[in-house]
């Protein structure tokens, strides 16, 4: 997004600029220094005069384009396109729920995150079926949290506490991540979908890679589509999604895409034309493991390198996605960069297989459906003199 100007017929009007000119009307002999009744009187309008050419005005022409525009004015430039912004979405996951034998988990029963400190709140999760607890003692039941936003993404084992009264119950936990929650659209990313739906204005729009894209991005809780052409007979279009929050797709969105593009309850409402097909798929996480020996400035400590780094190396990830090559000469380019750093030697990048890494001096070649990611555990710095 470029950079707004203020135009040049805005320009120069202060509040000097504005007195200077009202007062070059009047005759010559009326006093109008500074406390005068002619100064009192015109100094406040241009004051006011002032505020309105360089404060008021400028937003009122930010406002005319959505690349500068904002909050309900854009979702109104968004609205004339037939677009909207894409709401925040909760996250969802399962529980484990333990208790006596035939205890009803009905749907909605509350259970929740501890409260770790005023900057990370407790968060509810209610069930979204109902169950049984069977004779086995425990039962897995879908949670969907309370709170749409990224905020309600936990870990595992981290839902512990009933905050239903529901009788019979004496533990819960959730063994996997839940996951999938995402943030409301921001400005910036819904500035972009216009950006990219003016550009295209002159495609043809029959189910195109900008048709399936532009589809794939309507949807909220996406953060990233890639369109895949078919290379063989099948014709099917294979698109890899990542959510919001960067992590591949979970299943339900994969899901919510394939049925807004494909609408296989309603053949009205399809988008993708005619015999299309069409396979929605999240991408395969990579984890890019990074060693070298580094050389500190003074007084730098280790360890806020490394994590200076993996900050860095997060942000370089998705110009690796768009090469489809995580390319040695930029992470050392990255390395050199980091706060902290005075000079490395010994660099190696590499993929990590289960938990073990292998490393070398090459690029590394991303496919169309491979996710690079990196992870503190993988970011093997040394601390020595180069």
């Amino acid at each position: 997004m470029s950079e707004f100007t203020i135009p040049s017929f805005l320009e120069n009007n202060d509040t000097d600029d504005i007195y200077e000119t009202m007062r070059a009307i009047l005759p010559a002999d009326i006093d109008s220094s500074e406390g005068s009744h002619t100064w009192n009187l015109l100094m406040p309008t241009a004051m006011t005069v002032a505020e309105l050419y360089e404060s008021v005005l400028p937003q009122v022409v930010q406002l005319i384009f959505p690349e500068w525009s904002y909050g309900e004015y854009l979702d109104a430039h968004a609205q004339t396109r037939g677009m909207t912004r894409k709401e925040a979405t909760p996250a969802i996951g399962e529980v484990t729920v333990t208790g006596a034998a035939g205890t009803v988990i009905p749907i909605g029963t509350m259970f929740s995150t501890p409260s770790l400190n005023s900057e990370d709140p407790s968060m509810s999760y209610d069930t979204t079926e109902a169950a049984t607890i069977p004779s086995t003692g425990s039962v897995t039941v879908p949670v969907e949290c309370t709170e749409a936003g990224a905020a309600g993404n936990t870990a595992e084992n981290t839902v512990i506490f009933l905050s239903s009264d529901v009788a019979g119950i004496t533990e819960v936990t959730n063994a996997a991540a839940i996951t999938g929650g995402t943030d409301e659209e921001t400005d910036d990313a819904l500035i972009a979908r216009i950006m990219e739906y003016d550009t295209t204005q002159s495609d043809s729009y029959v189910g195109n890679v900008s048709d399936y894209h532009r589809w794939a991005m309507s949807v909220a809780g996406v953060g990233s589509a890639s369109i895949i052409s078919p290379t063989d007979d099948s014709g099917i279009i294979t698109i890899v999604l990542t959510d919001a929050n960067g992590d591949p797709a979970s299943q339900d969105l994969c899901t919510s895409v394939y049925d807004y593009i494909m609408s296989p309850d309603d053949p009205y409402a399809r988008l993708a034309p005619i015999n299309a097909a069409v396979n929605v798929v999240s991408p395969t996480a990579v984890t890019i493991a990074v060693k070298a020996t580094v050389e500190l400035e003074a007084e730098a400590v280790l360890a806020d390198v490394a994590a200076a780094f993996l900050t860095n190396m997060e942000a370089y990830m998705a110009e690796a996605l768009s090469d489809q090559e995580v390319k040695i000469t930029r992470v050392g380019a990255i390395l050199s960069e980091t706060e902290g750093v005075n000079d490395f030697s010994g660099l190696q990048i590499g993929t990590v297989s289960g938990s073990t890494a292998t490393y070398g001096t090459s690029n590394i070649t991303l496919a169309n459906t491979d996710l690079p990611t990196v992870s503190a555990a993988y970011i093997n710095l040394t601390a020595g003199t180069v």
